[in-house]
This record gives C-alpha cells, structure tokens and sequence, in this order.
C-alpha cells in the first residue's frame, strides 16, 4: 500500500483560512451584539432629540423598543417624542400616538408612575376641550391610581389628589347628573387640598366653578339665602387665588 505524504503547505493555508474566518465571524458576532443592545438605539434618540428631530427620535425609540419591548420606560420616551413631535407639527392625529405609547408602558407596568402621571395629564386637557364621558372617567380612574400609589413626589400626588376631585366635578358642570352628595363630597375635598396645593390653578377654578353652580341650583328652587352664601364662597375662592396665583388670574 502507498502512504500519502501530508501536504503541510495545504494544512497551514487550510489552518489560516479557518483562523481568520473565525476573526471576522467573531468581529460581525461582536457587532451585531452591539447592534442588539438597546443602549445605542437610546443614545441615537436622546441625540435626535437634542436636535428636535423628532421623527428620527421616534425611529429610534422603536428600535429600542423592538430589543427590549419588556421596558416600559423605553415606551414613555418614545410617547414623548410623538407628543413633542406632533406639537411641533401642530398634528393632532400625530400626537396621539403618545397615549399609545403610555398606554402600552401601562401594560407592561401598571404601577408606571411616569406613565400613569402622562395619561392623567392627557386626560385632563380631554377633559377642557371634549367634555367627553371617557375623558371624565379616565381622569378619574387614573387619578385615583395614582392617589393609591402614594408617589414620593409630592407635587404629583396633589396633583392627582386634586384631579380625583375635579373629574366628577367637571362632568357635573358639563350637566351631566353626579349625585348631590358625591358633589358635596369632591367640593369639600377641593377645599381642603386649596390649603396644601396653592400652585394648581384647576383647584380654585373647579372649586370656584361649583360654588357658583351649586348657588345657582339653590336660586332655582328658591333658596335664595343659601344660593347667596355660595355666591360668596365663589368669591373668597377667587380671590384667595389672585393673591397666590397672581400670574394665572
């Protein structure tokens, strides 16, 4: 029998060519776990953002997104790239993705106090420009959750305290019917949160509002002497406003 003679030559080559596949298989393996890591798509929007291009902002953040779709803080941002952009566009079918946005970080975090802070501030200019029954009830239920959470941060606690308040309030004042006495109950609350929270001009406003209203129901019935005293509560709410709020009256 003939033995072959092993070609070194050849081995060597063979060897090298495997060598360096492995090298630029393990720098595209390398890269592509960079590409993976959602740090560098949020980097790129924080970047964008900086330079108010929005559009590209938002693109990122989907990418982000689409590598880490469990982060519900990777939802909030990119709803504030689409609230930012469609503000800067004045487009108002643009900005609505931002409540999507918030609503999808909700899922995945129902507890999400950025979120749930976002949606609640949402749901507060629905409830001045649309008067719609979802807005009042979306304003309400998220106030409250955010009232349950009991957040350190104080300003956003008053915030959502009040909120829970004038939700029914103000479906009330859009004459939709609320019980008297749940009436009573959110003006008494109101009341009270105007001696914690005197930076808030929805509190006066609201609360000024009711009185005014509940006077007006009393002058009906012909219960002018307790439709007077309202008048007068209106006022004094007003006024104590003017003198904290200057700048809002």
């Amino acid at each position: 029998m003939v033995r072959r003679r092993v070609n070194m030559r050849f081995l060597v080559s063979l060897l090298g060519c495997l060598v360096g596949l492995c090298a630029v298989g393990g720098v595209v393996y390398f890269q592509w776990v960079l590409n993976q890591n959602p740090k560098r798509a949020l980097a790129n929007a924080q970047r964008m953002l900086a330079a108010q291009n929005y559009e590209q902002a938002v693109k990122y953040y989907q990418d982000a997104v689409h590598l880490s779709p469990k982060d519900p803080q990777i939802l909030v941002w990119m709803g504030n790239a689409y609230r930012a952009w469609g503000l800067v566009n004045e487009d108002v079918a643009m900005s609505s993705h931002d409540v999507e946005c918030y609503l999808r970080a909700l899922q995945v975090d129902p507890d999400n106090l950025d979120a749930l802070s976002k949606v609640m501030t949402i749901y507060v200019d629905e409830v001045e420009f649309r008067h719609s029954a979802q807005a009042f009830e979306g304003l309400k239920n998220t106030a409250d959750k955010v009232v349950q959470l009991h957040p350190a941060d104080l300003d956003l606690y008053h915030r959502a305290q009040a909120y829970a308040a004038i939700a029914p309030l103000a479906k009330w004042l859009s004459g939709i019917a609320v019980p008297p006495e749940e009436v009573d109950e959110h003006i008494k609350a109101l009341a009270e949160l105007m001696k914690e929270d005197k930076f808030n001009p929805d509190v006066p406003y609201y609360l000024a509002q009711s009185y005014l209203n509940q006077a007006m129901e009393r002058r009906r019935v012909g219960q002018n002497e307790e439709a007077k005293n309202k008048f007068h509560q209106a006022k004094a709410v007003f006024e104590e406003a003017i003198v904290a709020q200057p700048d809002s009256a």
